[in-house]
């Protein structure tokens, strides 16, 4: 029991060591303190008093390297980051207060006064201040981006940092007199907002709309930011500059030249997931159309081109249907949607959740079936469905046709694409536009579109004024595109870069020339 008693004084009086501590440091050296405790019998705290020290150094020693969260300065802002462990308490590592603390600082400017005296050696160091401000801005918003991201705990602890860099970014982009760093502001605002991956065009319709509302955009008639319209006779939209970005010409261009990019990286990212999507679909089909139109059961996957609205009066297309990928189950009789991608995705999602079907018997009708016993939805889902299919299949066939007829060109073929057109080879070529041929027709408002523009080419020697000259010349042409090559049925000496042949000949072998270049390039067959 005595035992007990006294490690419960010991520990009493080791409680209240710090405290007697304290006081004693602040008055007396160590040794005085262990010569006082060797007249008073009490040299047994001595272990106590190291304890102590020991403690009181680490503490002062994080004091003085200030990791305490409430000292980080508000301008060390960036995206690097997670809090280190127990950060309201302090800590001794210095990686952690560098990750921490190291994120943007403010660009540091040269001090330029505005003086008649000033030469071009001071216009040098505001360019290089203006790159830095540009700099600055770009890393900012991409640090303000990653924090509005993270979770709502991250936020909260760096508001004050956030707040802070919003302040100074607001002062660069509206309140800086220097017009080169104001104008250094907005480019790398710009810069950061259109190098962004976007993934299809509601999503840059989505920037466009924050943009003006944020005041960086303007919606105008003619602004150099062209948008999407809806309808084919509608105006395109148009967005210019705010007039506190101050720009000129050059800073207008290459703005534009970086939404040109962004805009079509977002229809590349569209049009590479359609594709997966539909060749998945594509994948699991069972049925091939001749199968599918005499009734077998299985899934059918069919493609669906878009399709032209066309205004009769002025023979102008004034919209478009929307295209895709198709897939469909049929009973034999019964043909029910299962999935689409594209632009009718939603219309057959809808379809499905109605859990309409199709006759298909009424896939030979001339006119789409109209059942008045169902809801109006669910009648016109079934009309979707009859117009929809009609439209693949028709498309289907010219694609069946079409094949034929390039196969039949095939067997005069000698040299592939790549050989003539990159290697300057001689021989006959089957040299097809991948793409829809678009071309303006003189005296009218108007343009021809031209799908399926494909034909065989040939490259030979001939004697010429000059000697031996290559000449080009029409071997096949299918008849959809007779009245297209109609001026172009001679022989021409080829030329630079097939400048000797006439249009609209000259214009697409140029064109497939810049197809087959870029396709290698994509390839790495050629450093071209």
């Amino acid at each position: 029991m005595g035992i007990y008693k006294c490690v419960a004084s010991r520990q009493r009086e080791q409680s209240r060591c710090p405290f007697i501590y304290k006081i004693a440091l602040d008055k007396f050296p160590y040794f005085v303190i262990i010569i006082i405790l060797f007249f008073c019998n009490s040299l047994r705290d001595l272990p106590c008093l190291f304890h102590f020290c020991k403690e009181e150094r680490e503490s002062q020693m994080a004091r003085q390297k200030g990791i305490r969260l409430h000292e980080l300065d508000p301008d060390q802002f960036g995206p690097e980051e997670d809090l280190p462990d127990n950060s309201r308490h302090g800590s001794n590592d210095d990686s952690v207060v560098e990750e921490e603390a190291g994120l943007v600082p403010s660009p540091k400017l040269p001090d330029v006064s505005s003086t008649l005296l000033a030469d071009e050696t001071v216009a040098d160091k505001v360019r290089e201040g203006a790159e830095k401000v540009r700099t600055w801005v770009k890393a900012t918003l991409a640090a303000l981006s990653q924090v509005a991201r993270g979770s709502r705990e991250l936020q909260e602890i760096r508001a004050p940092a956030v707040a802070e860099a919003e302040r100074k970014l607001n002062r660069f982009l509206k309140e800086e007199e220097m017009p080169a760093y104001r104008r250094a502001a907005w480019l790398g605002l710009f810069d950061f907002e259109f190098s962004q991956e976007l993934k299809n065009r509601e999503e840059v319709k989505g920037l466009l709309s924050r943009l003006v509302a944020e005041g960086r955009l303007v919606e105008t008639t003619d602004g150099p930011i062209k948008g999407y319209k809806d309808k084919a006779d509608e105006p395109e939209p148009a967005y210019a500059f705010s007039d506190e970005a101050q720009f000129g010409d050059p800073e207008m261009w290459e703005v534009s030249s970086l939404y040109r990019q962004c805009r079509q990286r977002a229809w590349e990212a569209t049009g590479k997931a359609r594709t997966d999507e539909a060749r998945e679909l594509m994948k699991q089909s069972e049925l091939s159309v001749e199968e599918f139109l005499e009734g077998k059961p299985g899934i059918f996957t069919i493609g669906i081109p878009p399709e032209p609205i066309v205004n009769l009066t002025t023979d102008s297309i004034i919209a478009w249907r929307g295209g895709g990928t198709l897939q469909v189950k049929s009973d034999g009789q019964k043909i029910f949607p299962l999935a689409a991608t594209g632009n009718i995705q939603a219309s057959v999602q809808e379809a499905k959740e109605l859990k309409v079907h199709l006759f298909r018997d009424f896939l030979s009708w001339e006119t789409p079936p109209f059942i008045k016993e169902l809801p109006i939805e669910m009648a016109k889902k079934i009309q979707l469905l009859w117009h929809l299919l009609q439209r693949g299949l028709r498309a289907a066939e010219e694609t069946r046709q079409l094949q034929a007829v390039k196969d039949e060109m095939a067997i005069l073929v000698t040299v592939t694409p790549s050989e003539f057109f990159l290697e300057d080879k001689p021989g006959i070529c089957l040299a097809e536009y991948r793409g829809i041929w678009e071309e303006l027709v003189p005296d009218e408002e108007k343009v021809n579109r031209r799908p399926n523009l494909f034909f065989s080419v040939e490259r030979f020697s001939q004697e010429g004024e000059e000697g031996d000259q290559m000449f080009i010349r029409l071997v096949q042409v299918p008849d959809h595109l007779g009245d297209f090559f109609e001026a172009c049925s001679g022989e021409y000496p080829e030329g630079e870069q097939f400048g000797g042949c006439p249009q609209p000949l000259r214009a697409v072998l140029r064109a497939i020339y810049g197809q087959t270049m870029k396709a290698a390039q994509l390839n790495g067959k050629t450093n071209g």
